[in-house]
Formats: structure tokens, C-alpha cells, sequence
């Protein structure tokens, strides 16, 4: 066997004197200051005046490495029987059992063992004859064998009755190498200071210091209540270690805006108000809080002007106003909803033409007018037909030429002595009627027409007649017209 042998030193200086080690310790400050506190916006920890750090020492070992030999263990191969194997297998002859027929006349029809055949005996051998036939001796004579058991010729042997193959259990020589580690002294701890953090139960800080640690860990919300945990280990001395939890309280959260409150209706459509409030986080009136509406009918405030105070929640600072006022209004009446009453409603008829006649030069024309007034019915103004009014309105006009020429007035002519003869001319119309009779004489009947006239009226003018000699002059008669 070989040995290799080799000393080293694992993380440190090899110890070559005889020499003990000695670690200094430094003695602990007098005044040590010890701090862990926390506000509503960070945790303090301030920790100082502790023992410095020592370093620590590595263990010094020996190590050497050792071949050890190993001898082999078994045979490279083994001997084992050959699941291949075949052995020889002996030849089995053959036996059959003969038959002869001894029935006095014709020919066997089925063979033995039936009628008419007589068994011999058994047989191992039938001198070559053909087995299972029925065979004929060569005159009325017949045999026959039935085999028993068919001859079987012997086998020879398949393969080898053993094999070699590769041992698996062997194992081959060999060499291995044994590394030994031997402590010559051993390891000496650090000495140091350690601090632990945790906040909401998740770790902060975990570290070493050595005489002092300081440090703020600021809150990620300071609205919220946060607990909070310091552990402090301390190497030289037990009495300045310490474990220290804590809850702190939230910050007071400036409230964000005002709160509002607003009325929606009543209207006619909606007969109800509709109290619509904001009212930011940190703020309550009577128990509400956020956004949202409520029918004020369904609180039974009544109507007019309300005014509630602003309640500020725990932990909130609010400088805004202290009450919130709103006012009610009455749902609207059925008059309000209907709106302003219409005028009345007036219908004129048509007009109407009075009576007119020759000679006249204006009519009388006149019309119905009915003054309808409204009534409320539910929320809508309607008809009151039941009070309308009928009047009768006139007026006078003059009459056109289409109506005095529709008269077609009759002409009645009237001797006058003295009167010029020859042609008969219409002169200027005169306007108003005029009557011409003869000294002594009344006026002429008229025939055709619907009223005698007082006088000899010219509705188209004076109708002088010429070429009647002396004799007289023409008088005009007029005809009323009768109204449409």
C-alpha cells in the first residue's frame, strides 16, 4: 500500500506554536443606549455604545489521503445450466391389438371392435402390414390392426446441458483513495452584536453591528395601525439583549373635500325628493356615509329646511363645515303640473249677409262668436263646454258691383207731357234714389217685383228717354234682394 500525507489550514493561519490561542475581548462600554420606538409614521431603532465585534477563528485540521487496495471479489464468469437445452429422448414403439374375421361369409363393413371380428391379442409388431385397414389375407380372410400406441422415434440432444456466462457479482480489484481530516485546533466563534427588524410580520432588518446601529424604517401607510417587532442580541453581555413589539396608533387622515347634499324633485313626473349626498371617507351625517340617494319620503322629514352635523370618524381631521343644510319642498299640485290656464277658446261662424235691395249701396253682415272657457280636470286643462257663451257680432259693408248688378233692378217707362222725343241715352248713375211722376198723378204699380218702392229709384243712374214726343218721362222701380 501507498500513502500520501498532506497538512493544511481551512479558513485560517495553520497554528505552528505550542501556544494556546488567546482572544481579546474588548470590555463593554459603560453607557450603552437602547432605543426602539415607533410614531404613527416610523420605527426608531438607535442602539450604540455596545462591545466591538471579535472576529472569529477557523479549526485547523490535519488532512492526508490513504490508498487502500481491494482485492477482487468472485470469478469474472460462472457456470450455469443452459435454459436452451434439449436432451436426447428415447424411441417408444409402436403397439397394436390384432383382429381377425371369423364370421362363415362376406366381407367385414366396419371395423373392429365390432360383430364378426375376434381379437388375437396384442402386437408390437405387424410385419409391416398397413395399420388401422382392413386388410384381406388373399382369399375370404381378413385382419386388421388397431393401433394402440403410434411408434415414436427417438430425439437427439439440442445444445450443451451448461453455459458460461459473466459473473454479476463480480467485483474487480481496485484501489481507493481515503482522504482522513484530523482537528488540530478548533474553530472560535465570531463575536458580534445582532439586530432583527420585523414590521407586519415581515422582516425588516436581520443583521450584525458592531458597537452601534441606528436607523429609521419609515411606515409605508402611516393611516394604518402597524405592529412591529426588535430583537437585539448583545456578545459581551446578556443585560443589553432585548426583545421589544409595539403597536402604534394611525396618524389622524386629513379628510379629502366637503360633503354635499343635493334635492332632486319632487316634480310631476316624480312626487317624491330625492336626497342625493357625497360624503367623503371619514365623514358621516346621520349614519350615512359615501355616495349615494335616498327618498326623503321614505325618512319622514317633512318639508322645509333641514340641517345636520357633520360627524368626524376616529382617526380623521376635518376644518370643514360643521352642518349641511338642504330644504324639502311639497310635491307639486295637479294645478301646478297642468301649468298657466289657456285663454278661452273663441270660434267665430260665418258670416251671414242681410238684406239688401236696389239702391242700396252697403249690407249688413253678421256672425256667431262662442267663448269657450277651460276647466281643470286632473293635471290637464280641458273644454268647459257646459259654460260657453254665443254672441251675435255685426258689421256694415259696402256692397259690390257683382251684388248691385245681380239686383237686375226692373225699368217701367212713364208718359210725361212735354217730355223731348227721340233716342234713348242713360246719363250719369245718381247715387240715391229719386222718383220723377207726372203733376197730379201717383206713382205707377210695378209688376215682377217683391215690394213697391216709395219712389222711381236709379240704381244705375237717371234713365232719360228720348224719342217718346211729349208725352212723359221713364220711371225706375226698384226690386229688394232678399238676404243670403
Amino acid at each position: 500500500m501507498r500513502f500520501i500525507t498532506r497538512l493544511t489550514a481551512i479558513g485560517g493561519a495553520a497554528l505552528l506554536a505550542s501556544g494556546a490561542a488567546v482572544i481579546a475581548v474588548a470590555a463593554p462600554a459603560s453607557a450603552h443606549t437602547i432605543e426602539a420606538s415607533a410614531t404613527c409614521e416610523a420605527l426608531t431603532v438607535d442602539l450604540s455604545n455596545y462591545a466591538a465585534s471579535q472576529p472569529g477563528k477557523d479549526a485547523v485540521y490535519h488532512e492526508w489521503d490513504e490508498t487502500v487496495h481491494h482485492d477482487a471479489v468472485g470469478t469474472p464468469t460462472i457456470t450455469i445450466p443452459n435454459p436452451d437445452y434439449k436432451p436426447a429422448v428415447d424411441a417408444v414403439p409402436g403397439s397394436w391389438e390384432k383382429y381377425t374375421w371369423t364370421a362363415p361369409h362376406g366381407t367385414p363393413s366396419a371395423p373392429p371392435p365390432s360383430a364378426g371380428w375376434h381379437d388375437v391379442g396384442t402386437t408390437s409388431d405387424t410385419k409391416g402390414s398397413t395399420t388401422d385397414t382392413i386388410l384381406n389375407t388373399g382369399g375370404k380372410g381378413y385382419f386388421y390392426f388397431l393401433t394402440l400406441q403410434a411408434p415414436v422415434p427417438a430425439q437427439p440432444a439440442v445444445g450443451e446441458p451448461t453455459i458460461t456466462v459473466p459473473n454479476p457479482d463480480y467485483v474487480a480489484p481496485s484501489d481507493e483513495v481515503v482522504h482522513h481530516k484530523d482537528l488540530i485546533s478548533a474553530a472560535v466563534e465570531p463575536k458580534t452584536n445582532h439586530v432583527s427588524v420585523t414590521i407586519d410580520g415581515a422582516s425588516a432588518a436581520d443583521e450584525d453591528f458592531s458597537t452601534s446601529y441606528q436607523h429609521v424604517f419609515t411606515f409605508s401607510d402611516k393611516y394604518t395601525a402597524h405592529t412591529w417587532a426588535v430583537d437585539v442580541t448583545a456578545w459581551d453581555n446578556a443585560a443589553y439583549s432585548f426583545h421589544r413589539t409595539g403597536t402604534t396608533t394611525p396618524c389622524s387622515k386629513p379628510v379629502e373635500g366637503v360633503p354635499t347634499i343635493t334635492v332632486t324633485g319632487p316634480t310631476c313626473e316624480a312626487g317624491y325628493s330625492l336626497v342625493n349626498y357625497s360624503i367623503p371617507e371619514g365623514l358621516s351625517i346621520a349614519g350615512y356615509t359615501g355616495t349615494g340617494s335616498v327618498k326623503a319620503e321614505d325618512l319622514n322629514l317633512g318639508y322645509g329646511e333641514k340641517t345636520y352635523p357633520v360627524d368626524v370618524a376616529a382617526g380623521y381631521t376635518y376644518d370643514g363645515p360643521a352642518a349641511v343644510s338642504f330644504t324639502l319642498v311639497e310635491p307639486p299640485t295637479d294645478a301646478d303640473c297642468a301649468g298657466p290656464k289657456p285663454d278661452d277658446k273663441v270660434d267665430y261662424g260665418q258670416w251671414q249677409t242681410g238684406e239688401y235691395g236696389c239702391g242700396d249701396t252697403t249690407v249688413t253682415e253678421s256672425r256667431t262668436v262662442t267663448d269657450t272657457p277651460y276647466k281643470l280636470v286632473g293635471r290637464e286643462w280641458v273644454l268647459d263646454t257646459e259654460n260657453a257663451t254665443t254672441t251675435t257680432e255685426k258689421r256694415d259693408r259696402a256692397l259690390t258691383a257683382a251684388e248691385i248688378k245681380a239686383l237686375d233692378c226692373p225699368v217701367t217707362v212713364v208718359v210725361v207731357p212735354g217730355a223731348p222725343s227721340g233716342p234713348v241715352s242713360i246719363v250719369n248713375p245718381i247715387p240715391a234714389p229719386q222718383q220723377f211722376v207726372a203733376a197730379g198723378e201717383d206713382m205707377l204699380a210695378h209688376t215682377g217685383s217683391d215690394e213697391l218702392g216709395t219712389g222711381i229709384g236709379f240704381g244705375a243712374g237717371i234713365l232719360i228717354l228720348l224719342g217718346l214726343g211729349t208725352l212723359g218721362v221713364a220711371a225706375i222701380v226698384r226690386r229688394r234682394k232678399a238676404t243670403n
